[in-house]
């Protein structure tokens, strides 16, 4: 009767153990890394985007920290570590998207500057020709 319950026991242990070792290898080759792959793509492209827009000039802090990230992300994609390789690509992404709309509105502002002096300089050339 005792050995009964202890092969009982020892197999529902058995089974029990079975059942993990299958969900762990399903929850791990169930990882699509697709999309997190494009996750990291798009970020490269959004850096690209900043670089190309001044954004070293202009907004250096966020560029450099979409760069880190970007460069975090793949290395814990290289670990396997998708879950936090995605959120740092999201975040690098962010970053350079931050990066690159620092950089337009420093143009922007610069440009409005220069139109602004450039009116100042018409009207003072303009009041200059009606004292004449």
């Amino acid at each position: 009767m005792n050995l009964k319950r202890k092969n009982t026991r020892s197999m529902q242990a058995l089974a029990v153990m079975v059942i993990l070792l299958t969900w762990m290898v399903i929850a791990c080759a169930g990882v699509n890394k697709a999309p997190i792959q494009q996750n990291i793509a798009k970020a490269e492209a959004a850096i690209n985007n900043a670089r190309n827009s001044d954004a070293r000039t202009h907004a250096p802090l966020e560029l450099t920290l979409a760069e880190e990230k970007l460069s975090k992300a793949r290395t814990a994609f290289e670990k396997e570590e998708y879950q936090e390789a995605d959120w740092l690509a999201e975040e690098a992404i962010t970053e350079a998207k931050l990066a690159e709309a620092k950089a337009r509105s420093a143009k922007a502002q610069a440009t409005v500057k220069e139109l602004e002096d450039t009116i100042q300089t018409l009207q003072n050339e303009i009041e200059r020709q009606r004292r004449q």
